[in-house]
């Protein structure tokens, strides 16, 4: 049985009324469903479908909450070494490096650790500033990709600035090495920014995804 845009529109709304907020996950159980009930011989009422599925719903939910998606680790890396290859990024790390070695002699240890750590910086806020509104938004283009997901692609990043604090109690001659610590601040905010590309293209995908499945104007 063929359903109609209204009826898709009113599963899209029972899955939030029912706790399911982000569209990456409705997105999914939309498709799941629809391609379900269109597929029976002798479909039951469709409102009936939904209320015996929802329980459904809610544990597939809650199992994609705990699963470790390493497929957006892997996704992350791909994305790390497109950037790479851009230009206006190799300019970008050769102006760095020479600045970094330029400014030196006119600054003192902890002030060059901060400028040095300033890129990495600038990144982990942008991020942070993403999962806010990705999390408290309550508009759908706030709250379209699921906590899971930030967590995933966020978390090596923030990782990366969390060992360099570590190491510079541990060794801060190595940190302040500058052929140590600029490699390391370069790879760093790199991956920084590759996170944030690949959050943004994934917002984009589902977004896109949704609006074509549901025909919502976001």
């Amino acid at each position: 049985m063929k359903l109609t845009q209204e009826n898709i529109q009113q599963l899209d709304k029972r899955l939030q009324v029912s706790g399911i907020k982000y569209l990456d996950v409705r997105v999914e159980l939309i498709d799941h469903l629809v391609t379900e009930y269109e597929a029976m011989d002798n479909a039951q009422d469709w409102n009936l479908f939904v209320k015996n599925r929802l329980p459904w719903c809610k544990k597939v939910m809650k199992d994609k909450s705990k699963t470790t998606h390493w497929s957006y680790q892997r996704s992350l890396w791909k994305t790390f070494f497109e950037i790479l290859k851009e230009t206006r990024v190799l300019f970008g790390i050769i102006f760095f490096i020479g600045l970094m070695f330029f400014i030196r002699p006119w600054l003192t240890d902890g002030q060059y650790f901060m400028a040095l750590i300033l890129p990495m910086l600038t990144f982990l806020i942008w991020q942070i500033a993403l999962m806010v509104k990705n999390g408290l938004g309550k508009e759908k283009r706030n709250s379209c990709i699921s906590a899971k997901y930030l967590f995933n692609i966020f978390a090596l990043p923030n990782l990366i600035l969390y060992l360099l604090n570590l190491l510079l109690q541990l060794n801060r001659d190595l940190v302040l090495n500058q052929f140590f610590i600029i490699p390391y601040v370069i790879f760093g905010s790199l991956l920084g920014l590759a996170a944030i590309r690949l959050f943004k293209k994934k917002r984009d995908v589902v977004i896109a995804e949704y609006n074509k499945l549901v025909q919502y104007s976001l």
